[in-house]
């Protein structure tokens, strides 16, 4: 595995754990609630291997 499939798999895995973080800490409507896990999810892994 080189290291940008290996990159890529991380993203995944952390976007995933913090997707599913969020939608259980949230007490919105379930549209909101997916909507910011989903937003949190996608972009907080960016900022965690800086």
């Amino acid at each position: 595995m080189s290291l940008f499939q290996c990159l890529l798999v991380f993203y995944a895995v952390m976007a995933v754990i913090d997707f599913l973080i969020t939608w259980f800490l949230s007490h919105d409507k379930k549209s909101i609630r997916f909507l910011s896990a989903l937003l949190v999810g996608i972009t907080s892994p960016m900022s965690f291997p800086v």
